[in-house]
């Protein structure tokens, strides 16, 4: 059988239990002086012992926490929440995938692509393997929504600036992870979409050189 104290009353009830200890422990101390025996005499300093306990005790005033909370537990932000799962399972348009998280989601999303699209105002906005992307010769980038993170696909390599400026969010295939609990790098997204565009251009022209007689 477990016992649970309410924080208030535990607070208004020790420090009167403390200062009847501290009575007791007087009372104790002074019966120890005057008694004639030994067993008495010891028996009075136990009880005080035990009041002095007690008192000590109440002054200190346990804080009540949680089950399973420590001192330095982190406050936890609540996930991402889907609206409407079946346009998160099924979406038509980069709109409709949005649209399918919670208001706080949906704005992240729509930075992203904003800038996104700022840096490829040309490319095309498609849905590929459920997830927004942006197309021109070929896929520039796709964004996600996760639990914890909005993810950026594909990896990135071919600039050493940005190659070292991605690595603090880089998976385990390199594929880029920007924690909700951070602030999103918005100006790294639209570097990151200007280099997979500027790559994209190169290797279409690369095909229509060798194209030509």
């Amino acid at each position: 059988m477990s016992l649970r104290l309410n924080s208030k009353s535990h607070d208004r009830t020790l420090p009167s239990l403390g200062a009847g200890a501290m009575v007791v422990c007087m009372l104790a101390v002074g019966e120890m002086c005057s008694a004639s025996t030994v067993v008495y005499s010891v028996a009075s300093f136990v009880v005080a012992l035990i009041a002095l306990g007690v008192f000590l005790f109440s002054l200190r005033g346990p804080r009540l926490r949680r089950p399973g909370a420590t001192a330095n537990t982190p406050p936890q932000n609540p996930p991402p929440a889907i609206m409407n799962k079946s346009l998160a399972a099924t979406p038509t348009t980069v709109d409709e995938y949005i649209a399918a998280f919670s208001p706080e989601v949906q704005s992240i999303l729509q930075r992203v692509r904003q800038v996104a699209r700022a840096a490829a105002p040309e490319a095309q906005e498609v849905i590929s393997y459920r997830m927004p992307a942006l197309k021109q010769g070929g896929i520039l980038v796709y964004f996600a929504a996760f639990k914890n993170h909005v993810g950026l696909y594909p990896p990135v390599s071919g600039d050493s600036d940005i190659e070292k400026a991605i690595a603090p969010y880089a998976g385990e295939k390199g594929n880029l992870r920007f924690p909700f609990d951070k602030p999103i790098p918005y100006d790294l997204i639209a570097r990151i979409t200007a280099l997979r565009l500027k790559q994209n251009l190169a290797k279409a022209s690369i095909k229509r050189t060798k194209v030509k007689p």
